[in-house]
């Protein structure tokens, strides 16, 4: 349903005509607000007006000014959708119905459709040495807009004397709201087309080959690259693109208004297509439990019952998620919990998953107040001093202080087991700006660099536990940081990413990971550097780079044992 209602640069005359001209009572679409980039606005056409209603972005969740708190966009707009007579402009008002929403014209969000791109650029990405036969992309045309088309590369080998692979452009036609390349069949969509003809052969006459037969087998993808290839995409991203007549996500209604001269670039673009792919599938039903309601911080953000960790005992409850990130068929893949900020009920909870899942690192990467708003309760306790926590017990060593973040080491015992205990260390990352991102992508480096000697020191350790407050933007962001940046470190400047694809499955396991574009911007900036600082150390790094590893690294990590863990609830 998303793919329909959300319509990227329309400003809001032109969505009130669009609405007044093709829709009906109650239909809708969502657009980007034009007062703040991060902020969007739900039109909606009731009787001969439409309303015009802000839909804000804090950072963390997505609510009407007050309302309902979500995780990501088309959360809301289902909510809103399914629970009719909610939706009202005053206390007390007439309801506002989402009866349809009016669909954006747009072939597809599929990351092979690689928007406007003239046919000689098709051929070059297709004719790649990484590429091989059967690799296909859709775009629309430079030169015509509107008109779609299909390139493949067919079996390499057969173009005439010089043994080339064959490049062939297969027209698309779109009438009648049905797409067709000609042959007597015709599709709802883009997707089905491609869908049927990865199945089905398609002959081609071409003049070497008059009967030239081909299938599509796979998809290249726009957002896959090599490690090494990252700064160049990223300079790629960077560019500002108009949001006019030649951006293919945006399609008018025949001649209707004008959308607005708004401007955008990749990141934006590519994360429009993340934030827009849901998993209305995936239930949440233990966190809507009565018992569990009070367990969570935001009301909407809730753990997807098919990766949450349940804990032992009949309070099995804690809103969290296993993420499993996989880089690679030859490494295993990287482990993480991702959790809420504790309220004061849920303390006993964090401490019970971090015996239970044997975790030796919690991540914290907000502060316990920000602007004045409760992010997360203090879990831990002074140093010199312990606190019991349920029938965990929690004493502070050690606390050492760097310029953007905080360790921690903290022992843990189970009460009447005081002769069994083990160390847990809690990395606090401090110069995380509220409702921002860190100005320095090293330091977030450096900080994970720190997270992952101690991980490593300890072959025991179960998944590291990331945090933020709702558990889902500044966690998302580090977990794939950390992941990436590992499968570099393992794989070599030669690996192959795919930064949306990896979130996209990551908020398949918790919703909204990663929540706004600078911080999906973020991402890209952070394993950019890093793969800078890589290059760097091929050609052979200097005297005072290694010195400021140096002066970067605790030396409190050299005195952690490895052992294995004997602690239990049971």
């Amino acid at each position: 349903m998303a793919r329909q209602w959300f319509h990227q640069e329309l400003d809001g005359p032109t969505a009130g005509e669009l609405l007044m001209t093709f829709g009906d009572e109650g239909s809708f679409l969502v657009r980007r607000s034009a007062t703040n980039y991060d902020d969007y606005v739900l039109c909606v056409r009731q009787g001969d007006q439409v309303h015009h209603i802000k839909i804000q972005h804090t950072g963390d969740v997505f609510d009407l000014y007050g309302g309902e708190k979500f995780a990501v966009l088309g959360e809301l707009v289902q909510f809103y959708t399914e629970n009719r007579g909610l939706l009202c402009l005053k206390e007390g008002g007439d309801p506002i119905l989402l009866n349809k929403p009016l669909p954006c014209r747009e072939p597809t969000f599929n990351r092979w459709f690689h928007g406007t791109l003239r046919a000689t650029e098709a051929e070059k990405l297709l004719l790649a040495p990484r590429v091989s036969a059967g690799s296909f992309l859709a775009r629309e045309s430079a030169s015509k807009p509107g008109q779609l088309a299909l390139t493949v590369r067919s079996q390499d080998g057969v173009d005439g004397k010089r043994g080339l692979p064959v490049i062939i452009h297969v027209h698309v036609e779109f009438k009648e709201e049905r797409y067709s390349i000609g042959d007597g069949k015709d599709f709802d969509s883009l997707e089905q087309l491609v869908d049927f003809y990865r199945s089905h052969p398609i002959t081609a006459h071409t003049k070497s080959h008059p009967n030239h037969e081909f299938i599509f087998t796979k998809p290249l993808c726009t957002s896959s690259l090599l490690a090494a290839e990252l700064p160049a995409r990223v300079q790629e991203l960077e560019r500002s693109r108009h949001g006019g007549s030649q951006n293919p996500r945006e399609r008018s209604y025949g001649s209707v208004g004008k959308r607005s001269a708004s401007y955008t670039n990749g990141f934006g673009l590519e994360y429009e297509t993340l934030q827009l792919n849901e998993h209305a599938e995936l239930t949440r039903n233990a966190g809507q439990d009565p018992c569990n309601k009070g367990k969570n911080r935001f009301k909407n953000i809730l753990p997807f019952d098919k990766t949450r960790v349940v804990l032992k005992g009949d309070q099995d409850y804690i809103n969290a998620n296993y993420i499993v990130v996989k880089t690679g068929d030859t490494v295993p893949p990287c482990r993480y919990i991702a959790t809420q900020g504790c309220l004061q009920s849920t303390v006993a909870d964090l401490w019970s998953m971090v015996l239970q899942e044997r975790s030796r690192i919690i991540v914290m990467a907000t502060q316990e107040v920000e602007r004045g708003k409760n992010k997360c309760f203090r879990y831990w306790p002074e140093v010199g001093s312990h606190r019991q926590f349920g029938r965990v017990i929690v004493r502070c060593d050690e606390e050492r202080l760097s310029s953007h973040f905080t360790v921690r080491v903290l022992h843990v015992t189970v009460v009447g087991r005081s002769g069994q205990g083990h160390e847990v260390y809690q990395f606090q990352f401090k110069a995380w700006p509220d409702h921002d991102i860190p100005e320095d992508p090293r330091m977030v480096l450096r900080f994970l660099d720190e997270v992952n000697k101690v991980q490593s020191a300890v072959p025991d350790s179960g998944p590291i536990i990331v945090h933020c407050s709702a558990g889902i933007g500044r966690t998302g962001t580090l977990i794939v940081i950390d992941a990436l940046k590992e499968q570099i470190k393992q794989q070599g400047l030669n690996c192959e990413l795919d930064i949306p694809k990896t979130i996209q499955d990551m908020r398949s396991q918790r919703s909204g990971m990663v929540q706004t574009e600078a911080q999906y911007a973020f991402v890209y900036k952070c394993l950019e550097v890093f793969v800078q600082d890589e290059n760097q150390k091929l050609e052979g790094e200097g005297t005072e780079q290694k010195e400021e590893k140096k002066l970067n690294s605790f030396p409190i990590y050299e005195n952690i044992k490895p052992e294995k863990f004997s602690i239990s609830l049971c």
